[in-house]
């Protein structure tokens, strides 16, 4: 792959004089204020990413029989675990209508964790040096199968016994050193 190191640097420059620039902008005349209600925007920037992750699965999953990458795959069927934690932490974040059970900072919590987990997890069993799937034809759906078992049993653990689960955000002393350290 041949990478124009101009262009690179010129793209980095740009993006970090962008960053300055909406940085020096006084408050009271930014377009988007993230004071107390940033819902929007959190939610906004949550679809972004959950759109991502929904187009990696689907462009690896269609493309598969013209590239036969297992790695691609795997990190594709991870992309639309990923997809659905963040869309149940975009829809349990405080603020939001209940889903399911009511919304609160632990659940939406719980579901963010998850897709980083499985990101995680995902990335170290790519990284293993013994990962090979040999009857890949065969592995291509057991692998939705069970990435897809592992979102659902999340969902399940963190909507049923989200009170069983550790506290991870206390509204009279923000967030507990669980979630700080983990």
């Amino acid at each position: 792959m041949v990478v124009n190191k101009k262009l690179h640097w010129r793209v980095v420059g740009l993006l970090t004089f962008v960053g300055i620039v909406i940085l020096a902008i006084p408050e009271d005349i930014k377009l988007i204020s993230l004071g107390e209600n940033y819902l929007p925007i959190h939610t906004f920037m949550e679809m972004v990413g959950m759109l991502l992750s929904f187009s990696v699965f689907i462009a690896a999953w269609a493309t598969y029989k013209d590239l036969k990458s297992q790695k691609l795959l795997i990190l594709s069927i991870t992309s639309l675990a990923v997809g659905f934690f963040d869309f149940g932490h975009a829809l349990s974040f405080s603020g939001m209508p209940d889903f399911f059970t009511p919304s609160s900072p632990t659940k939406s919590i719980y579901f963010w964790l998850a897709g980083r987990l499985t990101d995680c997890l995902a990335f170290l069993f790519l990284a293993s040096p013994r990962f090979s799937l040999t009857n890949f034809k065969r592995w291509r759906w057991n692998s939705l199968f069970v990435v897809l078992t592992w979102t659902l049993t999340g969902y399940f653990l963190i909507i049923a016994h989200e009170n069983e689960l550790p506290t991870l955000y206390s509204f009279e002393s923000g967030l507990t050193p669980l979630k700080i350290y983990f």
